[in-house]
């Protein structure tokens, strides 16, 4: 018994059911007759681009998955899998389109692509880095990248511990983005082992991403968000100084809407405004309690007099 041919809308048909040639037509998921209506087939619907897979499962001609905002690599076709007379044309095109590169990222680009991955927090927080890396550093092979970020990559600034510095800087920037407590310096311990001068190379490096985004008009997380990520870590509702929280906050703004370079700084500000302001309500400042609470050392002890001077002249 031969299997019954798969037929498409507008075939001719014999129906079985009232024995006349008719024509298969759609209705839902179905072909039927035209006469009488019968359901001959099941029909998709859906416009599927139908690709024979190969014995691996892949789809041969097809060139790999290509990621959003990157150039779209040629279709491969191996020499071994071409006709006789194409086996060499296909080799030698295969091995110009390797020569060329492009589509690749460089190997100290996947080097710091691998530690945003070993030390991104979660999925998101690594998806982000990611993208920012490339927003930093960007391929040959991506399209709209900004110019700036093609001539001043992230890694520039920082060679020559360019590869851990745009690590730790993504990461950092991410984890701010993403309303997290976050400081550079412990995203560069684990990123570059460059002894103590290691957090100047990531500071040039995040000076650098940070014009990258502005010259490509991206959005990129304020001084306030940042400053409110930290508050929120410190959990001053929990301790004696609930009552200051507000007037810390209010503070804070005071000093970003003068474009102080203070601004640039907020941890330890507002560990010098916490101090500040417990001290103005009767409270006990306990510098290393709040030390613990900013996660910054006493040398926030030396942004006092600073904040003060400012907070005075705003009022």
């Amino acid at each position: 018994m031969q299997p019954r041919p798969i037929l498409v809308p507008g075939d001719q048909m014999k129906c079985e059911i009232c024995s006349q040639t008719s024509t298969a037509v759609v209705h839902r998921n179905w072909l039927e007759c035209q006469e009488c209506g019968c359901q001959v087939q099941e029909y998709d619907t859906v416009q599927h681009d139908r690709v024979a897979l190969d014995e691996y499962g892949m789809m041969s001609g097809r060139g790999p998955s290509t990621k959003r905002g990157k150039r779209t690599r040629g279709s491969v076709i191996n020499g071994s899998e071409a006709s006789n007379g194409s086996k060499g044309k296909w080799n030698r095109l295969s091995r110009i389109d390797n020569s060329i590169g492009g589509f690749r990222p460089s190997a100290s680009k996947e080097e710091a692509a691998r530690l945003i991955r070993t030390h991104g927090r979660t999925p998101p927080h690594i998806e982000r880095s990611l993208e920012l890396l490339d927003i930093g550093w960007p391929d040959a092979s991506q399209n709209g990248s900004s110019e700036f970020a093609r001539e001043n990559p992230i890694w520039k600034s920082a060679h020559p511990h360019g590869v851990g510095s745009s690590a730790a800087v993504c990461l950092h920037l991410s984890a701010t983005e993403l309303g997290f407590d976050s400081k550079l310096v412990d995203w560069v311990s684990h990123c570059i082992n460059a002894g103590p001068k290691a957090q100047s190379y990531a500071f040039r490096a995040l000076k650098c991403m940070k014009r990258i985004l502005f010259q490509g008009c991206r959005i990129n997380p304020t001084q306030t968000d940042e400053a409110e990520s930290i508050l929120q870590r410190a959990n001053l509702p929990e301790t004696q100084y609930r009552s200051i929280t507000m007037d810390i906050m209010e503070s804070w703004r005071a000093i970003e809407s003068t474009g102080s370079n203070m601004a640039n700084h907020p941890r330890q500000v507002l560990a010098a405004l916490c101090h500040i302001k417990a001290t103005a309500a009767g409270l006990r400042a306990s510098p290393k309690f709040i030390s613990e609470r900013f996660n910054v050392g006493r040398s926030y002890q030396g942004w006092i007099r600073r904040c003060a001077e400012v907070i005075a002249s705003t009022d």
